[in-house]
């Protein structure tokens, strides 16, 4: 039966309270944001010739320069990308350095051993967590699928690490 023009779709799980508050902040985050975004591709693309947020743009340009033999078009529009990357990439570690919970250990013998301890220590770090969220997962949220494959990952896991202290013995 195809959905009605005036009705959403049920998910399994609606964002209820708070949760909908903020989802509304973010959604009126995101607007602005694509309107900021058009406002400067827009400027960069009729003042420079190229995109500045829009990189499909960019690479679609960057091909078309590149196949008419146009190279100082091209290496705008590939310039443009390149330092579009540059950009996202210190924002994105950051955000990464956030979620983790591994740490880079330097106190290690710099041996073959050492570097098995800190790997071993990795996925037991790692199976405990994973270990913490399977339970989680299947009764907070209902998700059985998701909480089973947690547990083949943990299961991986824990045969990674029985090899690694199989071969450290």
């Amino acid at each position: 039966m195809p959905l009605s023009m005036n009705k959403s779709p049920k998910f399994a799980a609606e964002p209820k309270g708070k949760l909908t508050a903020a989802t509304n902040q973010q959604e009126k985050t995101m607007i602005c944001l694509a309107i900021i975004a058009g406002y400067v591709d827009s400027y960069g693309f009729f003042n420079f010739k190229t995109f500045l947020s829009f990189m499909s743009g960019n690479t679609t340009q960057t091909g078309f320069s590149i196949g008419g033999l146009q190279w100082s078009y091209a290496l705008i529009s590939f310039l443009a990308i390149v330092f579009f990357t540059a950009g996202i990439f210190p924002g994105t570690l950051k955000q990464m350095l956030q979620l983790t919970h591994l740490t880079e250990e330097t106190e290690r013998a710099n041996t073959s051993a050492g570097f098995l301890k800190e790997l071993l220590a990795d996925h037991e770090s790692i199976i405990e967590f994973l270990r913490g969220n399977i339970n989680a997962i299947a009764a907070d949220y209902h998700d059985l699928g998701t909480s089973d494959f947690i547990t083949g990952l943990m299961e991986t896991h824990e045969g990674m690490a029985w090899m690694i202290r199989a071969h450290l013995k």
